[in-house]
């Protein structure tokens, strides 16, 4: 198994340029094949975020899905937080804190993601201001898009 896991990381990191579907693959691997085992999908998940150059939206999406449904399983509520929790809750704003700076000016999805996201998690004064950031930072088109997906998913 740890071969494996070698082989996809090494792959990953000797092809600089067009590894999207190599990323995805060692990342659907790793769901599948460590399903029982959140310790290693954290495990690789960080690696992601430490060893890897950029990653396109679709592989955030998908490091998202799987550092929230490890990390953050056992919250029901946002009111009564252990610390642990707490930490796991900044991991994940971590991450998609790394995706806002590889592509926050022409992606208005990771922002729309970071905005539900932080709905679940977070205080309505931090949800606003990654709001208001989106819209600071997004460029014209950007945010003409952000503005739309907001209507369509909060004004139903």
């Amino acid at each position: 198994i740890e071969a494996i896991h070698r082989a996809f990381r090494k792959g990953i990191q000797q092809c600089l340029s067009h590894n999207e579907g190599l990323k995805e693959q060692y990342l659907h691997w790793v769901i599948m094949y460590h399903a029982p085992q959140p310790h290693k999908q954290l495990e690789v998940v960080q690696w992601f975020q430490t060893q890897t150059m950029q990653c396109s939206p679709s592989i955030y999406k998908l490091l998202f899905a799987v550092s929230e449904s490890v990390l953050l399983c056992d919250i029901d509520s946002i009111t009564l937080l252990s610390n642990a929790q707490k930490n796991n809750i900044d991991k994940v704003d971590r991450c998609y804190k790394k995706a806002i700076n590889e592509h926050g000016k022409t992606r208005p999805e990771i922002w729309l993601w970071y905005v539900e996201w932080s709905r679940k998690y977070n205080k309505v004064s931090t949800t606003s201001a990654i709001h208001q950031r989106a819209m600071k930072t997004l460029d014209s088109g950007g945010l003409q898009k952000f503005l739309q997906m907001i209507n369509c998913r909060f004004t139903k």
